[in-house]
């Protein structure tokens, strides 16, 4: 996900090695970063599932609110969701 300086100035030491600068420009990885957090209060890894392939900018099935602004669309009848689901059944 594309930041800015004043993001990345924000955070911990730990978390700016989720930052990559390419071409001046840098991008925070949150999936990884929400995996971690996850993590760290005690899921295990067996209960974290994400699926972090798909990249809403790149791919044209998703609708990506950056695409569009980049794109000069019209963002008034658009949303996108997360859902976010914990299993609490150990395996």
């Amino acid at each position: 996900y594309q930041v800015g300086p004043d993001f990345v100035a924000q955070l911990t030491l730990e978390d700016k090695k989720l930052v990559q600068n390419r071409s001046d420009k840098f991008f925070f990885d949150l999936s990884l970063y929400l995996i971690q957090q996850a993590q760290g209060i005690g899921l295990k890894s067996s209960q974290v599932a994400a699926d972090n392939a798909i990249c809403t900018i790149c791919s044209c099935s998703h609708w990506s609110y950056r695409r569009s602004q980049r794109e000069g669309g019209d963002n008034a009848d658009r949303r996108q969701m997360t859902v976010v689901s914990l299993s609490l059944i150990e395996e």
